[in-house]
């Protein structure tokens, strides 16, 4: 309630001391460089990946994008988190799709570990993914660095 009875709406802010951050600047959190950067999730909304150390990036939800794959590759990643999904490609979608991850030459594939797949995959897509190079994160699974 509000200091006159009535119901307010609260916000993020109202819970925690929020600090905005600048995209592609890189922060000090607990000595571990971390940089956030843009990623292609759907057209009218921001999406965010996060870097750590240049080395271990999440894109979190974003299309596919082999040239910024290689630019995080380029800045000295050594594994990338990268959603899927294993449904066909189609246009719009909001996710990067498994057919286009593919194609990327096994070096490249070998250091990706991919995240964000629907419950419904198959025993099967799982294989297949595992024999063209790719790890996948599976739910309490723990990566040190």
């Amino acid at each position: 309630l509000c200091g006159d009875g009535a119901y307010c709406q609260l916000g993020l802010s109202d819970y925690a001391d929020v600090t905005p951050l600048a995209v592609q600047k890189t922060y000090s959190f607990f000595g571990i460089p971390v940089r956030i950067f843009p990623v292609c999730h759907v057209w009218h909304r921001s999406a965010f990946g996060i870097c750590l150390d240049e080395r271990v990036v999440f894109t979190a939800d974003t299309i596919y994008s082999r040239e910024a794959i290689e630019a995080h590759l380029e800045r000295g990643a050594e594994i990338i988190f990268h959603d899927v999904s294993f449904l066909p490609k189609k246009k719009g979608g909001v996710h990067a799709s498994f057919d286009e991850l593919k194609t990327l030459p096994r070096d490249i594939i070998e250091k990706i570990v991919l995240m964000h797949y629907a419950d419904e995959v198959t025993a099967d897509e799982k294989k297949y993914a595992v024999d063209c190079g790719f790890r996948l994160a599976q739910c309490g699974e723990v990566y040190h660095f």
